[in-house]
Parts: structure tokens; C-alpha cells; sequence
């Protein structure tokens, strides 16, 4: 709303915003003492969301109205990306764990074709059709995914405080999508 203001804030975005954010407070167990290592995830993980935060608009103001169309623009995105980590890799001085095969290659194509290009065409397509505001709600939901992954695959204890806060930051996510209902006139 800050950066870029097209969209323009009312009582069911601000109160959405303040709702979702109260959540990942809530999610993440603020209160608590944690230990530096659980910072420093939670500072990375906000680092992610802030980037959505511009992102989105930047998407909508300069991509979305460009006259390209969600599969060109997602296409782009996921090929551009994959061009820039080129030169990281290379000055990183990693390489592969095992053989690139040809089976390996169409693997990591199909997983960014139709996982990322998928993902990303629909961004667009969100974007497009309900604006910044609405495709961006999706960003509150990284803390509750990541709560997920770590109770699933890194044995975290469920508390309390993550479902409860995950409530709160889904109906963030609803009030900031209230539309009021058009009225018809009588007569």
C-alpha cells in the first residue's frame, strides 16, 4: 500500500493487514524465548514476505498492464531466473552430487515448467484479474507452511499458538477480501 498505492486501502484491507500480521506474530510465538538459530529463520522468513510485498505491485503496475500474457510473462520470469543462478553456480564452484543424465535434465525441466511455470502463470492470471492485493494475501501464508514443514519433516512440536494463529491470519486474509455486496436499485 506503501510503494505502491494504486490500489487503494479501505477499512476491510487495513484490518485484513493488521489480522494476518497479528497471526504470524501469534504462529510464530513471539512471546517466547527462542534460540538464536529460530531467529535468524524467522528474520529470513519475513525477508522472503517483504520481498512479496513489493513484488506484487511492482508486478501488477509494470508486468500485468505490459500487454503480455500470464504464460509469456511466467515463461520469462522462470527462464530469466534460471540464467541469472547460472553464474552463481559457476563462481560457487559446486557441482553436482551425481550424474546429469538426460533423465535428471527433463526432470528439473518438468519441475520448472509445471511446477514454477504453472505457479507463476496463475500468479499472473491472479494478479490480473483481482489485483495486488488479493494475490499478495497468499504471502501470509509462508509461516503456516513453514510451521507445517517443520512439524512434517523436521520433528517441531505442535503448540498451541500455530493453529490458532494460522485462524487468525486466514481470516486476515478473508476480511481483506470482503467486497461489499452490490446493490440493485428497486423499481
Amino acid at each position: 500500500m506503501v510503494a505502491f498505492p494504486e490500489e487503494k486501502p479501505n477499512w476491510a484491507r487495513g484490518l485484513g493487514l493488521v489480522l494476518g500480521f497479528a497471526g504470524i506474530l501469534i504462529v510464530l510465538g513471539v512471546w517466547r524465548s527462542m534460540p538464536e538459530g529460530e531467529i535468524g529463520g524467522i528474520l529470513a522468513c519475513l525477508a522472503a514476505i517483504a520481498c512479496y510485498g513489493i513484488g506484487i505491485p511492482y508486478s501488477k503496475r509494470y508486468l500485468s498492464n505490459s500487454g503480455a500474457t500470464p504464460i509469456g510473462l511466467a515463461t520469462s520470469q522462470v527462464s530469466m531466473a534460471s540464467l541469472l543462478l547460472v553464474p552463481v553456480l559457476l563462481i560457487s564452484g559446486l557441482s553436482p552430487a551425481a550424474p546429469v543424465t538426460f533423465e535428471v535434465v527433463v526432470a528439473m525441466v518438468a519441475l520448472g515448467a509445471l511446477g514454477s511455470g504453472v505457479a507463476f502463470i496463475m500468479y499472473f492470471q491472479v494478479i490480473a484479474r483481482a489485483g495486488a492485493t488479493t494475490a499478495s494475501s497468499v504471502t501470509y501464508l509462508t509461516p503456516i507452511v513453514a510451521a507445517i514443514v517443520g512439524i512434517a519433516f523436521l520433528g517441531e512440536h505442535l503448540t498451541w499458538n500455530e493453529p490458532v494463529g494460522a485462524m487468525v491470519v486466514l481470516l486476515g486474509v478473508a476480511v481483506s477480501q470482503y467486497r461489499p455486496p452490490k446493490t440493485t436499485p428497486v423499481g
